[in-house]
């Protein structure tokens, strides 16, 4: 069940990422059935929605229901995916000052 979540998450990122950040009026302008993979020579393109998602589930699966174990390794595995500066990273991460990369475990005790 997990595995199909995840599968279909990433083909509605892969498919929606055209639209990020465009104006609901503006998507249903260009939005024109069938939905199709439009990115990358028609074979699509996650984002870090996608990335970031499996990295909790992957961690939710690891750290078997214990905070403590979960927050490192997801802030570990943040911060490992931010210095590798993907592809499929997005513009709030992308632009330095705006977030503190590095300062999870701080926002995860609030």
């Amino acid at each position: 069940m997990l595995r199909a979540c995840l599968f279909g998450a990433a083909v509605g990122d892969s498919i929606g990422r055209r639209y990020e950040g465009v104006s609901a009026r503006r998507v249903w302008r260009w939005l024109r059935p069938p939905l199709r993979q439009r990115l990358a020579g028609g074979r699509g393109m996650v984002s870090d929605d996608t990335d970031h998602g499996i990295f909790v589930a992957q961690n939710i699966l690891r750290s078997k229901g214990d905070v403590e174990k979960f927050r490192p390794r997801l802030a570990w595995r943040l911060r490992l995916w931010l210095l590798c500066f993907p592809a499929g990273i997005g513009w709030a991460e992308a632009m330095p000052g705006r977030r503190r990369p590095c300062r999870f475990q701080d926002a995860a005790r609030r």
